[in-house]
């Protein structure tokens, strides 16, 4: 058994691990972790990196478990979210082509936030054809052979054309929407053709 934390828009790196693996359950039982890829995500502007962050409400608060934690109501960082993915890849080859499907997901009214990555990575495997399965825990797992919670996912290994404000170096370790947007079907090809990095 091979256990993952839920990720919003995931990166490259979780993709390719969690793909490569067998077995894979999201662990929905482990206590919410601040400030981790559960409810963030990294993209490129104007500015270079930057992370969006999904605002939640821990209902139990440092005890909260990531099945009980909810998206916060408010449509203004979803709005804010939006505006700032669009201002950053709208002259990207392929954002015309993803651009309703990814703004209704931003838009999606999911209560829990694990829904609402569930229904990101649906997404994301659909579109790319990815051959993820996977189940997910509601307990909290301590017997696994790999434990990717606690994981630093690091920089690809395998760099792709970035379309951001005359940039020369390529940005490592951004969500998967940088690569959707930026090479479209062949995003595919930095997660299924790629070896695993992790180590026991």
């Amino acid at each position: 058994m091979t256990v993952f934390g839920t990720s919003y828009f995931p990166s490259v790196e979780y993709l390719k691990e969690f793909c490569a693996t067998e077995n894979v359950i999201i662990d929905a039982g482990e206590h919410y972790p601040k400030q981790t890829f559960r409810n963030r995500c990294s993209i490129l502007n104007g500015n270079g990196q930057l992370d969006l962050s999904i605002p939640v409400i821990r209902p139990n608060g440092n005890k909260s478990s990531i099945g009980t934690v909810k998206v916060s109501p408010e449509i203004n960082w979803k709005r804010d979210h939006w505006r700032t993915i669009s201002a950053g890849y709208s002259s990207a080859p392929y954002f015309e082509h993803y651009e309703k499907e990814i703004k209704d997901l931003v838009f999606q009214e999911t209560d829990l936030l694990i829904d609402f990555n569930r229904n990101c990575l649906a997404y994301i495997q659909q579109t790319l054809d990815l051959p993820v399965r996977y189940g997910v825990s509601q307990n909290y797992i301590e017997e696994f052979d790999k434990d990717f919670r606690s994981f630093h996912f690091e920089k690809s290994d395998k760099p792709y054309h970035q379309v951001h404000f005359g940039q020369t170096d390529f940005v490592p370790n951004l969500s998967i929407l940088d690569a959707l947007f930026c090479i479209g079907p062949m995003a595919r090809t930095l997660i299924v053709n790629s070896s695993p990095h992790f180590q026991i």
